[in-house]
Parts: C-alpha cells; structure tokens; sequence
C-alpha cells in the first residue's frame, strides 16, 4: 500500500472513530452522566463477539447450502445476505431483549435507554475506525506482517478519494448509530409496555439493516464509491430518520415504570424533551 492509500485509508478510520465519540459528548451533554453507556458499549462486544463466533461455525455450512439449492448467482447472494441480517437479528437485539427482560434494563428510565443505545452505536464506530487505523498503518509500513485475509481486506478498501468523500465513512457510522439508539428503545419499550411486536420491529429493522449492508459488500465490495456509495449511504441514512420518527412516542412508553427518576421532571428530562420536541 503506498503513502496515498494508507493516508486515505488512515484518515477513513479517523473519521468513523470520531463520530462514536462525538455521540459519546453529545448523549452527555443532552441526557446528562448516568448509567447506560458503558453497558451499552459492553453489550455490543458481547453480541458481537457472539455473532463472529456463530458465523465462524456456520458460515461455510450455510453458503455451500444456498449454492447448492440456488447456484451461484443473485439468489444466493440475497438469501446470504438475509442470513448475516438474521445473525444481526439474533445476537444484537436478542441479548438486549434478555437485558430488558431480567437486566439492568428492566426498568431503565429514557434518558438510560439512550445513553445506552448511543454507548452500542459508538463502541462499534470507535472499534471499526480504530480497527481501520491499526490495518492502514500495517498495510503501509509491514505489509508482511498483516493476515493474508487482512491483507485483502485493507487493499479492497478505497485508496484514494477528495475531502468531500470521507463524507460517506462519517455518514455511514452516524446513520449506524441512531439505528442501534432507536433498535434499543423498540426493545425496551416493547418489556414496558408488553408489546411484543416493537421487539419483532426492532429485530426486522436491525436484521434488514445489516443483510442490506452485506448485499452491498458482496456486490460492490469492501470500499463503496460514485454511484454505489451515494446508494448505500443513502439508504442508511434514510433507514436511520425512519427510526427516529419512533422515537417520540417510544419515550411515553418508557416513562411507564421507570425506576431512574430521569422521566419524572427533572434535568435529564429536560434533555429528553429537547431531543424528541
């Protein structure tokens, strides 16, 4: 990788670091310290980890089964896709679920839900961009030091673009983000409430989100550009608005049976009613 590829690269990764911690200081700022956060960033490399794991053990299985059903063409990319969408499914908003069922988020207030969603969000935009960063600069500097596998993936990776183009890593952890946030109020607030079918939502929003980012990579590759970035991101993004128009009325069903004190009337909720006015 030459100096322009690991610069272009390098200041990738520092883009979609930056935006997990700037989530971090605006959650702060706008529902003020409290619990949440670190839980949030703990259980996303929990289901992550477990994710990883079950895809290790079954992706090669699953993949020489659709071919085998379908070939190699576009049905078993789609029906590939939609299984990484359902391991999403399963492991992200599943170990939330039980969270929300017996854990530490059983009665967590609003301002808590969000801290924690923002903390999942951001321990994944921090993780990928630093991950990115550590790659770059081994692909640069000791080549043959990196994984094959690594290797392949850094060079797929766009290797040069303007200023306006470290845009859509930015925008993609943002719009990534605000999805874990509103998956993780569709959770709690389906406990709260006792209705099942705003767990189902988040599962499908959540499962649909991640197969559609799969279909991309496989058919685009790693590193997006022109016309499929703008489609990609686009899509993201427009997933990303869709969810927090949900979030409004999702914070009524959480201020039934808080136990935080935060949707009772005091600063934090202050900060709540300035994010969903």
């Amino acid at each position: 990788m030459d100096a322009v590829a690991m610069g272009w690269n390098l200041a990738t990764g520092l883009a979609m670091a930056v935006v997990g911690l700037l989530a971090v200081a605006w959650g702060r700022r706008r529902f003020g310290p409290g619990a949440g956060g670190w839980a949030g960033a703990s259980a996303w490399t929990v289901s992550v980890s477990l994710k990883i794991g079950a895809a290790a053990l079954t992706y090669r299985g699953v993949e020489g089964l659709l071919q085998e059903w379908t070939g190699a063409g576009v049905a078993a990319t789609v029906l590939e896709a939609l299984y990484n969408g359902l391991l999403t499914g399963v492991f992200e908003v599943g170990l939330v679920a039980g969270m929300a069922w017996r854990g530490s988020l059983r009665r967590a207030g609003f301002a808590q839900v969000a801290r924690f969603g923002i903390g999942f969000g951001a321990a994944e935009a921090v993780s990928l961009g630093t991950t990115l960063l550590g790659l770059a600069l081994l692909a640069g500097l000791a080549p043959d030091r990196l994984p094959g596998a690594a290797l392949w993936f850094v060079r797929q990776m766009r290797q040069t673009g303007g200023p306006l183009d470290l845009l859509w890593p930015a925008l993609e952890r943002g719009s990534a983000l605000a999805i874990h946030a509103v998956a993780a109020l569709l959770v709690v607030a389906g406990f709260r409430a006792r209705r099942p079918g705003l767990v189902a939502a988040a599962f499908l929003y959540k499962a649909a989100v991640d197969a559609a980012a799969a279909a991309l990579v496989v058919t685009e590759g790693a590193g997006l550009s022109g016309g499929a970035a703008i489609a990609g991101e686009g899509l993201f993004l427009a997933m990303a608005l869709a969810g927090l128009l949900a979030v409004p009325p999702l914070r009524r069903h959480l201020a039934v049976g808080s136990s935080d004190g935060e949707d009772a009337g005091g600063g934090a909720n202050l900060r709540e009613r300035a994010w969903t006015a």
